[in-house]
């Protein structure tokens, strides 16, 4: 059964692209892309210079900083495997890192973090393109709220009392 929320989002967004990897090697082409262009790129990852992405969200000008060309990087893992990756692709620390000072309560009740402000990786990317490119994701939230409640199903028939 489908756990992935980044296969969902594959579902619903035309413009993601999906790169698997973990160290330096499997990001080579898109750390020259950045290294190249780095203002077109930020990056969504809580670090301690990260910004409050909500501040954006207020600000007049959000078009200047997320135009339909900036590309927002995420980092789909666990937080111990996001922060390895974090620490072997030097190239995603000179990015504009933002983080989430008051995001929605995570809706994401197949897996659960401690993390404060944790999201799934749907839920992020959601909250970020509405907020800073006005996309309307209520179809994948939708989505997302159904796959959880087949899960849910899922388990309880293969769990008979």
């Amino acid at each position: 059964m489908l756990k992935n929320t980044v296969r969902l989002l594959q579902l619903g967004l035309k413009n993601l692209q999906v790169i698997q990897g973990e160290s330096a090697e499997d990001f080579s082409e898109l750390a020259i892309e950045v290294t190249t262009a780095p203002s077109q790129f930020s990056l969504c990852y809580p670090n301690i210079n990260s910004l409050a992405i909500e501040s954006a969200f207020s600000t007049a000008d959000k078009s200047a900083q997320f135009s339909q060309q900036h590309t927002i990087i995420f980092i789909d893992a666990s937080w111990r495997k996001a922060l390895k990756m974090w620490h072997l692709n030097p190239w995603l620390q000179q990015l504009t890192s933002w983080h989430f000072d008051n995001p929605p309560e995570g809706q994401y009740r197949i897996r659960q973090t401690k993390q404060k402000n944790g999201l799934s990786t749907l839920e992020a990317v959601t909250y970020v393109l509405t907020n800073t490119k006005q996309v309307d994701c209520s179809a994948l939230l939708t989505l997302f709220l159904k796959m959880q409640q087949l899960r849910f199903a899922e388990v309880r028939n293969s769990n008979p009392e």
